[in-house]
């Protein structure tokens, strides 16, 4: 019975060796494959980036002047990974409220010449209105 007791802790103690050259073959290797997938990472997040900018880009358009201004939250993103557009819209429509200097302007703001359309504008006149 110690017999085999001791041919169990022989096998378990001595350590297996390996080749210099097969060692650094595998350490290359792993090194190769740390390269290949830090760059596939790398390629990854800068499209989720892109993704997350279009979109912002698309459902802020029309109500802010920068929609790039809004960032991107994580709440955004539906169960399913797609960008929920309806709740990009409701941030982008909140923040031209709390910050109106961002908001996209529409409609007549006063300026330029309020005068007959396709008439002939009259420097002088216009001076002697304001005066």
């Amino acid at each position: 019975m110690s017999e085999e007791i001791e041919a169990v802790e022989n096998e378990t103690t001595e350590p297996d060796t390996f080749d210099r050259d097969y060692v650094e073959k595998l350490r290359a290797e792993a090194a190769e494959h740390r390269v290949k997938a830090k760059e596939a990472q790398d390629a990854l997040d800068a499209s989720v980036s892109a993704y997350r900018a279009l979109a912002v880009q698309h459902a802020a358009s029309g109500i802010l002047s920068r929609p790039d201004a809004l960032g991107w939250r994580d709440d955004w993103l539906g169960e399913d990974g797609a960008a929920n557009l309806d709740a990009i819209r409701e941030a982008a429509t909140q923040y031209a409220h709390d910050y109106p200097h961002t908001a996209v302007v529409a409609g007549n703001i006063g300026q330029g010449y309020q005068g007959e359309e396709g008439g002939n504008v009259d420097l002088a006149d216009m001076l002697r209105a304001g005066a």
